[in-house]
């Protein structure tokens, strides 16, 4: 009987050590950034954070602007859901990128949803094709996003004379897309 029990106290130590040395371990991994992964949903932008694939935080946005992204995201032929790895802590961190790319999209679905959602299809193309390894797309995403700025409150928002920078409109000019002229009337930046 004694021995049973002393059989059983060494299972019992020995299993309370490796469950210890594997908490260690994982806790080794998580503090170098291996196996974390960020990861982006298509349709509204939303950002979440994987370790190992598992999810264990998320960056939402604000309500307005994943509203306005996921508005894009169902304009013919509707974008999927989903999501898709947009960045590796080891290597680089591109879901920045990405995250801001769709805050500056809701922004322009509010002056121009067209040129918006022409940005939204070469983000989503950008994101599955190349799994965001590649740096971000910069034919329309990128002069979205350098006809930018923020608002006193800090908010982004689509500069007021953003049909007259040159290289904006020949970008929109070779992708065949030519803007509304402004009304003079209304805003032309989200409030």
């Amino acid at each position: 009987m004694a021995t049973t029990r002393r059989t059983l106290a060494w299972g019992r130590q020995r299993l309370v050590r490796i469950v210890v040395l594997f908490a260690f371990v994982l806790a080794l991994l998580f503090l170098f950034d291996i196996g974390k992964t960020a990861q982006i949903r298509l349709d509204t932008g939303e950002v979440r954070f994987c370790f190992f694939g598992v999810p264990y935080a998320h960056r939402r946005g604000s309500a307005r602007d994943r509203e306005a992204v996921r508005s894009l995201a169902r304009m013919a032929p509707e974008i999927p859901g989903g999501w898709h790895t947009c960045g590796d802590f080891r290597t680089d961190h591109t879901y920045l990128s990405c995250y801001r790319t769709y805050q500056v999209l809701a922004a322009w679905a509010e002056v121009d949803p067209t040129l918006a959602r022409m940005g939204l299809e070469e983000m989503v193309a950008w994101v599955t094709t190349s799994r965001c390894q590649y740096g971000l797309p910069g034919g329309i995403v990128g002069m979205l996003d350098m006809s930018m700025r923020r608002d006193p409150q800090g908010h982004l928002i689509v500069k007021p004379d953003w049909q007259e920078d040159a290289k904006l409109m020949a970008i929109l000019k070779a992708y065949g897309y030519e803007p509304a002229k402004p009304t003079g009337s209304g805003p032309t930046s989200a409030q």
